[in-house]
């Protein structure tokens, strides 16, 4: 399936011609529903629709009030929600994981997945993909407006458009989201990935640790931080961002002078770094990058 990727940022594009999304944290996948059949496809191009049975039985309770849409293609965020800002990745993981039927119905019960919709690519069977994003999202949301409030209760949402990044970044900050989407309002549906018209911009936490282990299976780095107690606890490995220089004489200090046990390198904590996260979760960092200079304490 193909599907349009947003390149990543460090800023957010300001102006008229730009409006902004939630990014959220979960399985991006195409939600094809046809009049028979209703599928959820990830980007990989791999069938998610038997995973998530809450999703399928969402669509139907609905579908007489979206029947005069069929056939339609939504492009969005299969996500298990914290807030209306928040996605929770390590439950959508263990959701992807699962492959037996009765564990894939009880998870669907106790922490039900919902489908964030941000954008529309086939109406009435009609590609949309070279229409303009501000009617394609126009569409999008009277296709939204017309289930009846009866059927509210459902796992499939609209993301709604900020005008001002301000006033989504302040929710995001709040609520720990992931990041915003900025999108040009008449950029079309592209394929490539060289375009100028969507891009991410990741809400990083800035965390201060110590640098402690180094895994020469990977290449990633241990992290840890002093507790109340006054005890070294792990909170990740991490590698990404790491200028080639300060990456060498890091490694290099770890293989001279560090202590080899079983399969990697420690050194007494001495050496001191920034580590930006998207989150800490049970203990351990997300997607995290070394970004700031190694010192020694």
């Amino acid at each position: 399936m193909d599907i349009m990727k947003p390149i990543a940022s460090k800023h957010i594009p300001q102006g008229d011609e730009w409006f902004y999304e939630v990014k959220y944290d979960g399985f991006r996948c195409v939600l094809v529903w046809e009049k028979e059949e209703i599928r959820l496809i990830s980007k990989n191009n791999k069938d998610l629709t038997d995973k998530f049975p809450e999703i399928i039985a969402g669509c139907k309770r609905i579908e007489k009030d979206i029947a005069p849409y069929l056939p339609l293609q939504l492009d969005g965020e299969l996500v298990v929600l914290n807030n209306p800002i928040q996605a929770n990745f390590a439950w959508i993981q263990k959701r992807g994981r699962l492959r037996r039927p009765d564990f894939i119905q009880k998870a669907a019960a106790s922490r039900p997945a919902s489908y964030m919709a941000f954008d529309l690519l086939q109406l009435n069977g009609i590609n949309m993909r070279s229409q303009e994003l501000f009617i394609r999202k126009n569409k999008l949301h009277t296709l939204f407006a017309s289930i009846k409030s009866e059927q509210k209760e459902h796992p499939l949402h609209y993301v709604f458009p900020y005008e001002h990044p301000d006033d989504l970044w302040r929710e995001l900050f709040v609520h720990k989201g992931e990041g915003i989407i900025a999108k040009r309002r008449k950029s079309k549906y592209l394929f490539a990935k060289q375009h100028h018209d969507w891009f991410k911009i990741k809400n990083w936490r800035t965390i201060h640790g110590i640098v402690t282990a180094y895994h020469p299976t990977n290449g990633y780095f241990s992290i840890q931080v002093y507790d109340a107690d006054g005890k070294l606890k792990n909170i990740g490995k991490c590698k990404h961002q790491l200028e080639a220089q300060a990456k060498q004489t890091l490694t290099e200090l770890f293989l001279t002078n560090g202590t080899y046990n079983e399969n990697y390198y420690t050194l007494p904590p001495a050496i001191c770094t920034t580590i930006h996260t998207l989150d800490l979760y049970e203990e351990e960092l997300r997607k995290t990058r070394i970004r700031g200079a190694l010192t020694s304490r």
